[in-house]
């Protein structure tokens, strides 16, 4: 048997049956598509509807609360203190240091009073 008879031979043996087959199978994954493309299409109809009201729902609210133009930029607060100005703000843990540097040197002049006026006195 040549190439082409042995070919012949299995066209005539699986033609209908593969051909039907696979006619089964195009149907089947067209239905398949058709059916994911029209769930794909609801989903962004249900997206795009919930997005029409978040927008409108917003719009709303900038209405009461007075925001009209977004594009406008709002002025900076002004707090009548200048916080540039102020003198830096100290931790406990300065505050401490501070009153431990004053004791101590409050000790040293006193030992000094002390020694001077031991010295004198002798």
């Amino acid at each position: 048997m040549t190439g082409s008879e042995i070919r012949s031979f299995f066209r005539a043996l699986f033609q209908s049956r593969l051909t039907e087959q696979l006619t089964m199978d195009l149907l089947n994954s067209r239905l398949d598509a058709e059916r994911m493309r029209t769930e794909y299409q609801g989903i962004i109809a249900d997206l795009r509807a919930d997005k029409a009201q978040l927008t409108a729902r917003l719009a709303a609210h900038e209405y009461k609360i007075g925001i009209v133009d977004p594009s406008k930029k709002l002025p900076a607060p002004t707090f009548g203190v200048d916080f540039h100005k102020m003198p830096p703000m100290k931790t406990k843990w300065q505050i401490e240091v501070e009153k431990n540097d004053e004791k101590n040197s409050r000790e040293l002049a006193e030992e000094e009073a002390a020694k001077n006026k031991a010295a004198t006195a002798a």
